[in-house]
């Protein structure tokens, strides 16, 4: 699934609009960016227009499954009412990486999960005394299962005060079925955590609600669900604390978070697995990040058919991967021809 005819109509007509032209870009949110912090003027009337076309432009394409942006366009939807110079000129950047990068698409994969290479299981614990009657809700009038069964799959992660002046978390998102990417989540938390942990738990916390969505969805349209999904997180104490009966945790609302992760441990179609951070495909949900770690986690959900991309090589402007190849051969025969005439 790709979005390259709205994009390449939408950057001419928007570029018509604001009668500038796009620069070429890698990320669509440069990395020590912090709109919270910006002191500029205030857009004027026609500027604050602008801006709000190009909230709306690049919404649509989250929706059509650039969800890249997803992280940089929840950013600055928060200064829709009232946006200033400084977060006009930086939305910019968002449609001169859309521009560059144009043709990425979502791969339609049924196969199943191959993401799951680097996760780090967790030891299996008896929950019987804590939770003797754990059960998943099933839909009381469903159709006839059919087709193969979907793996679900999600990724989950927190970026503890992202925002310097409000101190807020940001939960980020990402669910797959089988090898497909279904539902991205970058948001604000609504509460101000004083730790990592309890960022993290939350972000946890909201996670679980949507795997139990999607499993009862599925369900009810007819379609076979694997009896174990998978949740995968980066924070090995909220793990830790999510699978072990004995682990305790003394704030009540922290403590009412674990607990429904627990339960849908309990109950079985549950479980919480560990894996590195540069493992962690919702990272690119949470923050911005440096170009090579951004690449390298979206090349196998939105680049992997390009010829062009190679995410060890990542510039404004890629050139193909075999011309690469190409140019790199060139210049070594041209060193070795060198030597062997100063020889």
């Amino acid at each position: 699934m790709s979005a390259h005819t709205y994009i390449t109509n939408c950057v001419e007509n928007l570029e018509r609009m604001c009668q500038t032209t796009f620069k070429a870009y890698s990320t669509p949110f440069a990395e020590n960016c912090h709109p919270e912090e910006d002191t500029s003027e205030l857009c004027s009337p026609i500027e604050q227009s602008f801006y709000r076309s190009l909230i709306g432009s690049a919404n649509w394409c989250v929706t059509l499954g650039r969800f890249d942006i997803r992280f940089a366009l929840n950013t600055f939807s928060q200064y829709m009412c009232a946006p200033q110079i400084g977060h006009l000129q930086t939305l910019y950047r968002i449609f001169g990486y859309l521009k560059t990068y144009k043709h990425t698409a979502i791969p339609f994969d049924g196969s199943e999960p191959s993401m799951l290479t680097h996760a780090e299981y967790q030891r299996v614990n008896d929950w019987t005394e804590v939770f003797p009657d754990a059960f998943e809700e099933l839909p009381k009038k469903s159709p006839d299962l059919l087709g193969e069964t979907m793996h679900i799959t999600c990724f989950v992660d927190a970026d503890h005060a992202r925002n310097r002046v409000t101190r807020r978390s940001v939960t980020g998102i990402l669910l797959f079925i089988n090898n497909t990417p279904l539902v991205w989540i970058s948001r604000r938390q609504r509460t101000v955590e004083t730790s990592t942990f309890g960022s993290e738990m939350i972000a946890a916390r909201t996670a679980i609600d949507l795997i139990i969505e999607i499993r009862y969805k599925l369900r009810s349209i007819g379609l076979r669900v694997q009896p174990q999904s998978t949740l995968i997180g980066d924070n090995l104490s909220v793990i830790v604390n999510t699978t072990s009966p004995a682990a305790k945790i003394n704030k009540k609302y922290l403590s009412c978070q674990i607990m429904k992760l627990r339960e849908a441990v309990a109950a079985g179609f549950v479980q919480f697995v560990y894996t590195r951070s540069e493992h962690n495909a919702s990272d690119v949900l949470t923050k911005p990040l440096p170009p090579l770690v951004f690449h390298r986690l979206l090349h196998p959900y939105l680049f992997q058919h390009l010829e062009h991309h190679h995410s060890d090589k990542v510039c404004a402007k890629p050139q193909p991967f075999r011309h690469q190849l190409a140019n790199s051969i060139k210049t070594t025969n041209k060193d070795t021809t060198k030597d062997t005439i100063t020889k």
